[in-house]
């Protein structure tokens, strides 16, 4: 009896639509994540350019330019965040994208592996009843 995941590899029409979806989702939380940083870095230009005009009108040690220096700092830690799960995303959509190459080029999904690879789906080798 064939394991759902043999089953599904031997399709190579539904592992071809299944990763079209994974693609189009990804690409899709890619653009967001582009736009949300996009937003993060003009928020922490405009707050850099102000602590650069603060300290040369009320000095660097003034607390002003010290409260907004603390404030960039708070922004910087959700934009390096953005920008690593950025990469990530990225990263993901890439390997995606080249495995559908791979399949529509009559290649395996996963060259380095094959479906008695308990390693990679423990869950997807149940039975197809």
């Amino acid at each position: 009896m064939a394991s759902y995941l043999e089953t599904l590899l031997a399709d190579r029409e539904r592992v071809r639509q299944a990763l079209q979806a994974l693609i189009e989702e990804e690409a899709a939380a890619v653009r967001t994540l582009r736009e949300q940083l996009a937003a993060s870095t003009r928020r922490l230009d405009q707050l850099i350019v102000r602590l650069t005009v603060y300290r040369a009108v009320f000095g660097p040690a003034s607390s002003q330019a010290l409260d907004l220096q603390t404030a960039i700092e708070d922004a910087g830690k959700p934009h390096g965040q953005l920008q690593a799960e950025l990469a990530q995303r990225e990263r993901v959509l890439q390997a995606l994208q080249e495995a559908l190459a791979r399949v529509e080029q009559g290649g395996r999904l996963d060259p380095a592996g094959g479906p008695n690879d308990r390693r990679r789906a423990p869950a997807a080798d149940a039975p197809v009843e």
